[in-house]
């Protein structure tokens, strides 16, 4: 189960650049990785939640009703600044496991279904 985490995130990891090989291919990422990585995201349907009404795919800022209020769905493009691009495969796993960011350790909202697959 570990080696299935790790191998999710990293694609996942991989494919939020909008699905796009190319761009990965000039940073030498294997093409491959990148490609399991859009089948993943696809399957988990991660644009679903992480991509507003006319927004930019995985952007975030899709508003949620919930008990105590209305969530705001995270960025989770690979943008340094303001996605998850600065995140190594812990922080990703960190954030999305446990709902610790990040950001000065900060915590996450976390109904996030992926935290279903813990093992």
């Amino acid at each position: 189960m570990k080696t299935f985490r790790h191998a999710f995130a990293t694609a996942v990891l991989m494919a939020l650049s909008f699905f796009s090989a190319s761009g990965w291919a000039a940073e030498g990422v294997d093409a491959q990785l990148v490609a399991r990585g859009e089948y993943l995201a696809r399957a988990a349907d991660c644009a679903a939640c992480h991509t507003a009404k006319g927004g930019q795919p995985f952007a975030g800022g899709l508003p949620m009703a919930s008990p105590l209020g209305t969530i705001y769905s995270t960025n989770i493009t690979p943008d340094k600044a303001l996605g998850i691009g600065g995140y190594s495969l812990e922080d990703f796993d960190r954030a999305v496991r446990r709902g610790i960011a990040k950001r000065a350790g900060t915590r996450c909202t976390r109904p996030c279904p992926i935290r279903r697959s813990r093992g």
